[in-house]
């Protein structure tokens, strides 16, 4: 059952891009909620580059529920240049299956387990 309220992501504007901080939890849904949140940001103030903080978020997820997370890919791809997405390395799929399903629908995206790395990608593009 999803939360009622769920917890309110963190945006921060720095000059080249956005900082999306995503808060803790383990629940497909609630992480559903939140990009639900950035997604309307976005589709408001179309920022060129976005950097989605996911490292709170833990839990295990299946191959369906990761397909479900790359969905907002589509959804994101109008408003929003190229995202740089941070995880924790138990959080995220080697294979990367979220943010190929978002590449196959238009978003320039890519996982990173490294802030540095991350970052470095997101501002190496005009």
């Amino acid at each position: 059952m999803p939360d009622a309220t769920p917890p309110q992501i963190t945006l921060t504007e720095h000059p080249d891009y956005l900082e999306a901080t995503l808060q803790a939890t383990n629940s497909r849904d609630v992480i559903l909620q939140q990009f639900q949140q950035l997604l309307d940001h976005c589709a408001v103030r179309k920022p060129s580059k976005v950097f989605a903080d996911l490292t709170a978020i833990t839990g295990k997820y299946s191959t369906l529920d990761r397909y479900d997370l790359g969905m907002f890919g589509p959804r994101l791809a109008p408003h929003v240049g190229r995202i740089a997405v941070l995880g924790k390395p138990e959080f995220l799929d080697p294979e990367k299956f979220a943010a190929q399903v978002a590449k196959n629908r238009g978003l320039d995206v890519d996982v990173f387990t490294d802030r540095e790395a991350a970052l470095a990608w997101l501002l190496s593009a005009k």
